[in-house]
């Protein structure tokens, strides 16, 4: 891959070190052959993983109401289609689906969102569980873009602590017998 000296970069936490990286594709990029290719095996792994986790609730509501879940091929392939023309290339999408960041930092600023969203949950008297996952990754979600500076930059000095501990690890003396 050819980096030339002007091409962004993004930062990215590997094994507790924030490193850059090269973020060469912009809009308007004309792709390789084999930067399709992967784009259109991402984009196939998305929409199955995503639209997978739709199929299965209403599999599983299906069959905790007592009922077989036997879906028209035609109108399930129609739901599919919708939610394709719907679906934004690497956006975070609460209710299901959406992009899981395999950046611990960011990964960690989103598990810091939800927890201040359940423990608002809670303050006000409500249970977790009445809400439910997909409504709290959605609040979650909202939150998480109003305050992304904050919960970065604590994700950050968590991620930082979190690595610097496990690097003592060979240092601890255990008496296991």
């Amino acid at each position: 891959m050819e980096i030339q000296a002007n091409t962004p970069v993004k930062e990215v936490t590997i094994q507790g070190f924030r490193l850059t990286v090269p973020a060469p594709f912009t809009e308007g990029h004309v792709l390789t052959e084999a930067e399709a290719a992967v784009l259109n095996q991402t984009l196939a792994e998305n929409l199955r993983n995503n639209f997978g986790s739709l199929i299965k609730r209403s599999k599983d509501e299906a069959e905790a109401a007592g009922n077989e879940f036997a879906p028209d091929m035609e109108n399930l392939q129609a739901d599919l289609d919708a939610y394709v023309a719907e679906y934004e290339f690497g956006a975070k999408r609460g209710g299901g689906g959406g992009s899981i960041s395999r950046d611990p930092v960011e990964r960690k600023a989103m598990q810091l969102a939800k927890n201040v969203i359940k423990s608002a949950i809670q303050a006000k008297g409500g249970k977790i569980k009445d809400v439910g996952n997909d409504k709290i990754t959605e609040l979650a979600t909202k939150y998480f873009e109003q305050n992304s500076d904050t919960l970065l930059e604590q994700a950050r000095n968590l991620v930082e602590a979190e690595e610097a501990a496990k690097a003592n690890v060979g240092s601890v003396d255990l008496d296991l017998g």
